[in-house]
């Protein structure tokens, strides 16, 4: 071999090297960067459901210290914040899910007989908050408050200026809570407030 054919395969091995080793240099930093990413979305995630489920156990301490019982259909409001939560984390977009942890088991059933209540029942499995990043990556928590007997239901997406109420609803002589917040769908629309 010539020594220009030994310079130039020497020249070639020392590039595909070089290009090889730059290459594992990105993909290592962009998996650290990844995984650290991930984790600051679930730590802010957490914190807002935190501060969420924290005003919601206040609301739930007031409501038993609170002893008014609304007329019957109607609706006592016993708690209200405004939360001002950040439009996005990281860059990203989000969303949180306030809903009974096991909606199955969240019944109002009315029965009466010759305009006398027979039975009305009233129950909730806990309160569940769920945590959502929509964009890449895809992240999802999940919060359990298992021990607040509380109808709930809420959405909150990217952040901004959201209402969280509590009510307490007299319905058919029985009475139960709500905890709503942000955007939601419930069957009966919350009209006649005192």
């Amino acid at each position: 071999m010539k020594k220009s054919q030994v310079s130039f395969l020497d020249f070639l091995l020392a590039t595909l090297l070089s290009i090889a080793v730059l290459i594992s240099i990105y993909s290592l930093s962009t998996s650290i960067y990844r995984k650290w990413l991930i984790e600051e979305l679930k730590a802010e995630l957490n914190l807002i459901s935190l501060r969420i489920s924290n005003e919601i156990i206040k609301a739930y301490g007031i409501a038993r210290e609170v002893s008014y019982v609304p007329e019957n259909f109607s609706v006592f409001l016993i708690y209200e914040k405004n939360l001002e939560l950040p439009n996005s984390l990281k860059g990203r977009s989000y969303e949180i899910y306030l809903i009974n942890a096991n909606p199955i088991w969240v019944s109002i059933s009315n029965v009466s007989s010759e305009g006398k209540d027979i039975r009305t029942k009233i129950k909730s499995g806990g309160i569940k908050l769920i945590g959502r990043i929509i964009q890449d990556p895809k992240i999802e928590i999940e919060k359990n408050l298992p021990n607040i007997d509380v109808i709930v239901e809420g959405k909150i997406e990217s952040g901004g200026s959201y209402n969280f109420k509590y009510y307490r609803v007299n319905f058919n002589n029985k009475s139960f809570e709500f905890a709503l917040i942000g955007n939601y769908n419930i069957l009966a629309k919350i009209t006649n407030i005192r």
